[in-house]
C-alpha cells in the first residue's frame, strides 16, 4: 500500500476500492483494534468513538482530528465465506516543519577569502562553501527521521535554505552576491532592535545615578561632623559673668548723647530787704536759721546744674 501523510488536527479519508455488498466490514487499526463494525448495523469501537464518519454507501471511512499516535495500518476487512481485505493504508501523522536558521561566516587570509553557508533545522545541518567569487553552489539534501529534508540550493538569484517533511516545508533566503559583499554582510549584521540595547542602558545610568547620590550625601554629612568636631566653646567664668552684667547696665544707664539737665529745688525767695528790720519782719529768726537756708540752697542748684559735655 502507498503511504498516507497527513498534518496533525487535519481529516483524512479512506476509501474502499472493491466493495462486498453482502459481507460484514470492519475497519481495523493495526490488525488489533476495531474502529468500527458494520453487520447492516453500526457500531463504533474504541478510543475513535466521535472522531470517525462511516458512509454506509461506499464503506469509506473518515477520521477528523487526527494525532501522532493515530498513525499505523488500516485496514477494511470482510467476513463472509472468507475473510477478504477490501483496503489498506499506512498513515503517517506529521507535525509541521519549523523555520530554518541560515548562517553565513568569512574567512578571511593574507590573499583570499572563504565564504560558509550553514543551514540548520532541528537536528539537521548543511554546510557548503563559496570558492568562486560569483559564490556557485551545489544544491545539496539531506534527509532526517522523521521524514525531514533539508536543502540548500541556488534559485533566482536566491540562496536558499529550505526545511520540509510531506505535509509541510518552511524556507529562508539570502540575496546572491559577490564573495567580497558576502563577507562585508557577515561582518557587519543589522543592528538588533533598539529597546533591547536602550533598556539595559538606562538601567545602567540610574544605578550609577543613585550611586552617585549616595556618595554626595555621605560626603556632606561627613563634612559636617567634622566643622561640627573642630567647634570649640569656651567656658564663662561666674564671676566675669557678672562684673560683665553689672557692667551692662551700667553702660545702658548712661545715655549715648548727654544733654543739659535744669533743676529748680525748693519755693521761691521771698522779697526782701538787705536791712536787717525788713529781714526780720518778712521772716523772723535767727540769723542762723537763715545761714543754713541760703546753704541747702546753694547745694541743691550746684546738684542740679549740669554742663552740656
Amino acid at each position: 500500500c502507498d503511504p498516507v501523510y497527513k498534518l496533525v488536527n487535519s481529516a483524512v479519508q479512506l476509501d474502499v476500492p472493491k466493495k462486498i455488498v453482502d459481507d460484514d466490514l470492519t475497519w481495523i487499526f493495526n490488525q488489533s483494534e476495531n474502529i468500527v463494525k458494520y453487520t447492516g448495523r453500526l457500531r463504533v469501537l474504541g478510543r475513535f468513538a466521535g472522531r470517525v464518519k462511516f458512509d454506509e454507501e461506499t464503506h469509506s471511512l473518515t477520521l477528523y482530528s487526527v494525532q501522532k499516535n493515530d498513525s499505523g495500518l488500516y485496514q477494511a476487512e470482510y467476513s463472509g465465506v472468507k475473510k477478504e481485505i477490501g483496503a489498506t493504508y499506512q498513515i503517517h501523522v506529521l507535525d509541521p516543519v519549523s523555520k530554518p536558521v541560515f548562517n553565513i561566516s568569512c574567512l578571511r587570509s593574507k590573499n583570499t577569502s572563504n565564504v560558509t553557508f550553514t543551514c540548520e533545522a532541528q537536528e539537521l545541518k548543511i554546510t557548503s562553501d563559496c570558492y568562486n567569487d560569483n559564490c556557485d553552489i551545489k544544491k545539496e539534501t539531506i534527509t532526517g527521521h522523521p521524514f525531514l529534508f533539508l536543502s540548500l540550493y541556488i534559485s533566482n538569484n536566491l540562496i536558499i535554505c529550505n526545511h520540509s517533511n510531506p505535509v509541510s516545508w518552511e524556507n529562508t533566503a539570502v540575496e546572491r552576491k559577490t564573495k567580497e559583499q558576502h563577507c562585508h554582510s557577515a561582518e557587519f549584521p543589522p543592528d538588533p532592535e533598539g529597546p533591547g540595547i536602550i533598556l539595559p542602558v538606562i538601567i545602567i545610568a540610574i544605578f550609577l545615578l543613585a550611586i552617585l547620590l549616595l556618595v554626595i550625601f555621605f560626603w556632606q554629612k561627613k563634612r559636617k561632623t567634622r566643622d561640627s568636631v573642630n567647634t570649640v566653646y569656651e567656658a564663662v567664668d561666674p564671676v566675669m559673668k557678672e562684673e560683665n552684667n553689672a557692667q551692662s547696665v551700667e553702660m545702658s544707664e548712661r545715655p549715648e548723647h548727654p544733654g543739659t539737665l535744669y533743676c529748680t529745688v525748693g519755693k521761691p525767695a521771698e522779697a526782701f530787704s538787705n536791712d536787717e528790720s525788713t529781714v526780720r519782719t518778712a521772716n523772723p529768726g535767727n540769723k542762723e536759721m537763715r545761714r543754713m537756708r541760703s546753704e541747702e540752697n546753694r547745694d541743691d542748684r550746684n546738684l542740679c546744674d549740669i554742663p552740656d559735655k
